[in-house]
């Protein structure tokens, strides 16, 4: 499973802040936040760009000429992304795959350039973030 955690301004506040609620309300409030990020990754894979907003390389001649469909990097059999998935246990959410050449796809090889889909974009981080406080807010009565 390829996964990462998220460290944006106010993060380490608001994780804290959540925390004092109850069990149920911390998960529930993380899988919010864990499907708007499984939808960012779907977007990516639509758009064909990785986290950072960056268009994903091209596809080399070779590769090309191999394949029996034409269409973007890391979409002709669906396999990759739909392999998406989330899950939120306690005070974790986690959204990575367990496909079996995620990873090389990801991160890149020798011989293949990464074409990451996995990861926190600055503005999927801020909305996490804005997600959470506005559940604080309610479970507290804040407005």
């Amino acid at each position: 499973m390829i996964s990462l955690s998220m460290s944006v301004g106010g993060a380490a506040d608001v994780m804290k802040r959540l925390r004092k609620l109850p069990p149920k309300v911390i998960e529930e409030a993380l899988d919010e936040v864990a499907a708007s990020q499984e939808t960012e990754v779907a977007i990516r894979f639509e758009r064909g760009h990785g986290p950072d907003g960056v268009a994903w390389a091209p596809l080399r001649p070779s590769t090309l000429k191999r394949r029996k469909s034409s269409g973007p990097p890391l979409t002709v059999t669906g396999a990759l992304g739909g392999s998406i998935t989330r899950a939120t246990h306690n005070i974790s959410s986690q959204v990575g795959t367990n496909y079996e050449t995620a990873r090389y796809h990801q991160d890149g090889t020798s011989r293949m350039k990464a074409r990451p889909f996995i990861g926190w974009s600055a503005d999927g981080q801020r909305e996490a973030v804005d997600v959470l406080r506005a559940r604080i807010a309610r479970e507290v009565g804040v407005q």
